[in-house]
């Protein structure tokens, strides 16, 4: 099937509705490779951006407030850290967080609600792709927005509890950010 799931890792559970096996921890995680680059507007659900696989949907709705999502870089060793990783072949931090910033409210009980990795010494080190994240979660919040900076090796320990991770394609180095979940208000 052109562009669905492809199991890479172990065997599909019986009891997992999306792939995400949570009952067996001792079990090796499935993980779901997709290749948005011929779908990118393909989408079975209306106002789920295109970029969100059912896994992430899932995780997403999953998570409660205060749980955080790490959307992190090509160079993020994310399969032998975390369980619970979605990758998103063609897609880079930005556009991830875009379509995750559509779905999920980012906190504004705490500060900081997001957190950018920068080099182990040098923590006033900015990438472009931090700059980009900040400006597209202020547009998404309509408020100012600032992600702190975590040296890596602490970043490394902090996205340790992550409930998920979303292994992006970008190749701009540290280009990973830790996002704490906002509340859901009713409208």
């Amino acid at each position: 099937m052109v562009g669905g799931p492809v199991p890479s890792v172990g065997r599909r559970p019986a009891t997992s509705p999306t792939g995400v096996h949570l009952a067996e921890p001792e079990a090796a995680p499935i993980r779901y490779k997709y290749v948005p680059a011929h779908m990118e507007e393909v989408t079975m659900l209306k106002r789920i951006p295109a970029l969100i696989t059912p896994d992430l949907l899932y995780s997403l709705a999953l998570m409660g407030h205060g749980d955080r999502l790490a959307i992190v870089d090509d160079n993020y060793p994310a399969a032998s850290r975390h369980e619970r990783v979605h990758t998103v072949f063609g897609a880079g931090t930005l556009d991830v967080t875009r379509a995750v910033m559509a779905l999920m409210p980012l906190d504004d009980f705490v500060e900081p609600a997001a957190l950018r990795m920068v080099p182990d010494g040098d923590p006033g080190f900015r990438s472009p792709s931090h700059d980009d994240v900040e400006a597209e979660l202020a547009r998404c919040e309509g408020r100012l927005v600032r992600a702190d900076p975590l040296e890596r090796s602490a970043f490394y320990e902090v996205a340790r509890g992550a409930f998920a991770v979303v292994h992006t394609s970008d190749a701009r180095p540290f280009s990973c950010f830790l996002l704490t979940k906002g509340v859901v208000h009713a409208e």
